[in-house]
């Protein structure tokens, strides 16, 4: 409707809190806080997942022209994302981790667009866990500031939704790696509104830099890039949880490729699942594995590559990208002068976990 109508409902604006309007948008938070059922078979998705669907643009690649060579020439263009199966198991995992009170660990090929849905979760969480703070941590802030960073991308979010929605807009906090949504009453000054913030904060070499916040999301960007990780983890996981009780969730993401000692405190969590609360799952994704062991989620490079999935059901063709994928590493294998450059390609787009 949005891409058709440039808004979300043709319903008038009314103020009135009893209005057909009013009830829409009331509507819409709850499908953001709870997800949304299909009466026919009793599927859903997440909370999550149907911000991230319908209020959250990306930016897609969209072929311009099919070339005689292999490859296609593109242009980037801002819509919402599509039904990526990806996507659909990486919401319900976040989901699952949550209700069972651990934490997210994802381990995954490049060009997934993993930023935007990390994006997307803090805004959400702004308007349904009102009052509560959301912090992106990176390694540098080049990993947080302008269109590549995360928390840029958050403020493209917040934006759309201040353009396209008649909720809170204004902003007590608006500086650039912190904002909080919200305003003065300008007849007695108190302060109305949701209160909820969004931090970014860049740790450079020091893990205790954080120590200290409390939230409702505590996010790791590039968690290959993080120096001492896992001391970072450790110490917020007090940020986030009370003895037996966790009010928050954190998510270390990241891609393999990284060469030295930081991707230690990335692997660690992703195999050994249980020593730092995250949501453990079975690990059919490794080689000679039979699932008897845990591990975090896995996002591989034959699921939804590009041009290898059903546009209408977002159903990944497995086979089409594994080849398409074996047919990279044999051109570069052959073509390149860099002993290392086949093992770079395998662990940026890996098709087991040990690859990346």
């Amino acid at each position: 409707f949005f891409d058709k109508y440039g808004k979300y409902t043709d319903i008038r604006s009314n103020p009135n809190p009893r209005s057909e309007f009013a009830n829409f948008w009331r509507e819409e938070l709850n499908r953001w806080k709870n997800g949304l059922i299909r009466l026919s078979d009793g599927e859903w998705i997440p909370g999550t997942y149907y911000f991230y669907l319908n209020y959250s643009p990306i930016w897609l690649n969209e072929i311009e022209k099919i070339t005689t060579s292999k490859k296609s020439k593109a242009k980037r263009i801002r819509k919402f994302p599509k039904p990526w199966l990806g996507d659909y198991l990486f919401f319900h995992y976040d989901d699952q981790a949550k209700c069972n009170g651990n934490h997210v660990k994802c381990l995954k090929t490049r060009g997934v667009g993993i930023s935007f849905k990390m994006a997307a979760l803090s805004p959400r969480n702004m308007f349904i866990e009102r009052g509560l703070a959301n912090f992106h941590l990176a390694s540098d802030k080049t990993f947080l500031e302008g269109d590549k960073g995360v928390f840029g991308k958050v403020v493209d979010v917040l934006d759309h939704l201040a353009d396209h929605s008649p909720l809170d807009k204004l902003r007590l906090v608006d500086r650039a790696l912190e904002k909080q949504i919200g305003h003065k009453d300008p007849e007695n000054g108190v302060i109305r509104g949701p209160k909820s913030s969004v931090f970014g904060i860049s740790l450079k070499d020091n893990p205790d830099k954080a120590r200290g916040i409390r939230g409702k999301l505590i996010h790791y960007e590039e968690d290959g890039l993080f120096p001492n990780l896992e001391k970072a983890w450790n110490v917020n996981r007090k940020a986030v949880e009370d003895g037996d009780i966790v009010f928050g969730t954190m998510y270390a993401l990241g891609t393999g490729g990284v060469e030295g000692s930081n991707f230690e405190g990335s692997e660690k969590l992703f195999y050994y699942p249980k020593a730092y609360n995250v949501y453990g799952i079975p690990n059919v994704f490794d080689k000679n594995t039979s699932g008897a062991t845990e591990c975090g989620f896995f996002w591989g490079a034959y699921l939804n590559r590009a041009e290898c999935y059903n546009l209408e059901t977002g159903e990944p063709d497995v086979i089409k990208a594994l080849i398409e994928v074996l047919q990279d590493r044999y051109i570069v294998k052959y073509n390149s002068t860099d002993p290392s450059a086949i093992t770079q390609k395998k662990a940026e787009e890996p098709i087991t976990p040990q690859e990346a």
